[in-house]
């Protein structure tokens, strides 16, 4: 589009038939949608007054354009309209008042911002927390857990390493649930004893110089534990420092393999270690 710099496309999905909206951005950053109006028209009389749109909050401008987005929809006659956002921003808006100077309701102040745009539901993957519905404020919402996202993913690991022991890391306390997960998928695929499959919780402070991991008990030095395949799991990656000092303190059970796996990659920069196997599920780097 003529004096535009940058496009974005936005599916919308009607019933199983697929469109893209597109956002055009003007050097200054404001930003024009163009819909596939006509097509749009025809899915919602045909095929369903229900839309589902696949979205990603790192784009400038997103509440706008996901509002104005909306706005357009209610216009055609969409009825329904379902936000599929993998990664639901402010999941880390948990942090004590002391530290921000503010109040922990970004959470709920978000969810407002969407009921007034008019999302009747939102659908994301691993959200960071475990949150009330009264803050949905009357949105229909599902949280995809890590384990039916990564079923697939642990299910192979534990076939590849049939005849291997393992253990499960939790980087600190908010992937304890994750690491459960994770330990329940992978005693479905190993023979029932117990010692063939472990959870780990470490200890994670922040300190002058930097974050420092802990183990509670002393499994590093238990023969029992070495030589084993270790998975870590986590929710998110942003700086990394969390994953690579926990990386660090699990190369201390002398391990036979190291995976990691990590649902968002919120850092394009983010390297693991040699050695280590890295997956991750999606992309939510945030656009400059």
């Amino acid at each position: 589009m003529k004096g535009m710099t940058k496009m974005n496309n936005i599916v919308l999905d009607v019933y199983g038939y697929r469109c893209l909206a597109k956002v055009f951005y003007h050097r200054n950053g404001e930003f024009k949608l163009q819909l596939p109006r006509e097509k749009l028209q025809q899915l919602c009389v045909e095929q369903s007054k229900r839309i589902e749109i696949y979205f990603y909050f790192n784009m400038k401008w997103s509440e706008m354009i996901l509002a104005h987005l909306v706005a357009e929809l209610r216009m055609i006659g969409f009825s329904t309209v379902k936000l599929a956002c993998p990664y639901l921003p402010f999941g880390r808006a948990n942090k004590p008042e002391k530290e921000y100077g503010c109040r922990k309701d970004i959470l709920s102040t978000f969810f407002k911002m969407l009921k007034a745009a008019e999302i009747d539901e939102v659908c994301t993957s691993d959200f960071h927390l475990n949150i009330k519905s009264n803050i949905f404020h009357g949105i229909k919402f599902r949280n995809i857990k890590f384990s039916e996202l990564w079923q697939e993913e642990i299910a192979k690991i534990s076939r590849i390493h049939n005849n291997d022991k393992f253990l499960v890391f939790a980087p600190d306390s908010g992937a304890v649930d994750r690491a459960w997960q994770t330990w329940t998928v992978l005693s479905h695929n190993l023979p029932s004893n117990p010692l063939y499959c472990k959870h780990i919780q470490f200890c994670k402070e922040r300190t002058e110089n930097g974050i420092e991991i802990y183990c509670a008990g002393n499994y590093a030095n238990n023969e029992q534990y070495q030589n084993r395949i270790c998975i870590i799991v986590d929710d998110m990656i942003d700086s990394g420092k969390t994953m690579l000092a926990a990386i660090e303190k699990v190369r201390e059970f002398k391990p036979k393999k190291i995976y990691v796996l990590v649902t968002h990659l919120l850092n394009d920069e983010f390297k693991a270690p040699d050695g280590v196997e890295f997956m991750w599920k999606f992309d939510s780097v945030q656009e400059a």
